[in-house]
């Protein structure tokens, strides 16, 4: 029998995390099999949960490791269509699905602060066109102040990335993540696009 532990957060706390990840699109909460507090956009697919001990609404991948077991080597890697909404990340040996092509993009800039921490504080710095793809502030994502309310997602506390990326953006803003942290593309990080 699995232990069970209790953990408390203020009513207005909670309310306060709610009304956050309510204002970022996340409209749908409900308990899942393991007892978390899990929301999302699409009520089938929940991408965030409410993380009762540090009070904090952490990625729901991040909560739930691994996602999916590792691949083994032999596996070959292949592009998956855009239409089948299944994207494969693999970082270091453990493969997360993303279900789109912004979630892909979160997983993996996610992985890589946590791989190496400042890895977004140097991509925020990075603008090649009109947009950065992370910012501390979500104003500062796009030139344009009407891409802000619809493209701009938070992608942790304290940090904001822009959603509105092709395939090939997405490709590029993931190799210079991954060069940024420290880490080998097509070895210590991979994504089917």
């Amino acid at each position: 029998m699995a232990e069970h532990t209790l953990t408390y957060m203020r009513t207005t706390k909670l309310v306060e995390l709610l009304s956050a990840a309510a204002d970022q699109g996340q409209t749908f909460i409900q308990i899942n099999a393991e007892g978390q507090v899990v929301l999302g956009a699409d009520p089938y697919h929940p991408n965030i949960t409410i993380d009762f001990r540090d009070e904090v609404v952490r990625p729901l991948r991040q909560a739930i490791l691994p996602i999916a077991p590792p691949l083994p080597a032999a596996t070959p890697r292949h592009r998956r269509s855009r239409r089948d909404g299944k994207y494969l990340v693999d970082i270091k040996g453990t493969t997360t699905v993303a279900h789109s092509l912004h979630e892909a993009l979160g997983i993996g800039l996610r992985a890589f602060e946590a791989h190496r921490s400042g890895t977004l504080d140097r991509l925020e710095q990075i603008k090649p066109k009109t947009k950065r793809i992370v910012a501390r502030n979500r104003r500062d994502l796009f030139e344009d102040p009407d891409l802000v309310e619809n493209y701009a997602r938070q992608l942790m506390p304290g940090w904001w990335y822009g959603i509105n990326n092709s395939n090939a953006e997405t490709s590029q803003w993931l190799r210079r993540g991954c060069e940024l942290a420290g880490l080998t593309w097509d070895k210590d990080f991979s994504v089917s696009l």
